[in-house]
């Protein structure tokens, strides 16, 4: 809920909107390129980070709808 407040707050060190619930960072008013996808993976605790991890990796797999995307993004959301 930190980010949500963050965000109200006008605090977030990054560009950032909402859509619905979620909140977007890093360049908001970049349009996607062509072919463009993005991929979302969350857990509930730190100690699932593992679990995080493998989520990210099946995403990348040959056949997913994100396989052979570069973009990343680190845990602040910012774009890496």
């Amino acid at each position: 809920m930190t980010a949500h407040r963050w965000f109200n707050a006008g605090k977030l060190p990054v560009p950032a909107r909402t859509i619905g619930e979620l909140i977007i960072v890093g360049d908001v008013d970049r349009t996607p390129a062509a072919g463009e996808s993005v991929a979302y993976a969350r857990v509930s605790s730190a100690d699932q980070k593992p679990d995080l991890d493998r989520q990210v990796a099946r995403e990348r797999e040959p056949g997913t709808a994100t396989a052979g995307q570069t973009g990343s993004a680190d845990p602040q959301g910012t774009a890496a």
